[in-house]
């Protein structure tokens, strides 16, 4: 039988942090304007495709990282790339992933699930489905899941 790893949130680091990726500035513009609403005393990283996410992660860890927002259309590294570089990490191999993203393609959600993404979020066209969209993806991966 295998032992339960120890819990990566501590009393004195609390996970606090949302990073989201994307390379559309007004996206990202609207995530930080949204996010300061719902959850102010939450951090929110923005990187602008999945290469900066990779590098900012090797850098820095993911200790305070509640959840990755990944958008799936972005230069350099696209979210596919980006999904499969993550697990294939044993330090990020547990960080949730959200793919938040325009595309409602069947075979991107199912690829992206493959890929080991924990949800996968059509992004809202109007802003009170936004705003409520957030609100949930806030509320459960930033208060609700606890993660090892």
């Amino acid at each position: 039988m295998k032992s339960c790893p120890e819990r990566t949130q501590h009393a004195d680091k609390p996970m606090n942090r949302i990073i989201l990726v994307e390379d559309n500035p007004a996206d990202a513009a609207l995530a930080r304007i949204t996010l300061a609403d719902l959850a102010p005393g939450t951090e929110l990283t923005h990187c602008q495709n999945g290469r900066e996410l990779i590098d900012l992660l090797r850098a820095e860890g993911a200790d305070k990282t509640a959840v990755i927002l990944l958008d799936l259309n972005m230069p350099l590294m696209n979210g596919f790339d980006t999904l499969t570089e993550l697990r294939a990490d044993d330090r990020f191999a547990n960080l949730p992933v959200v793919v938040f993203s325009s595309s409602v393609h069947y075979q991107d959600v199912l690829r992206c699930y493959d890929l080991g993404a924990n949800a996968y979020v059509a992004k809202p066209m109007d802003m009170d489905r936004y705003d409520r969209t957030m609100e949930s993806i806030v509320q459960f991966w930033g208060n609700v899941n606890q993660r090892i």
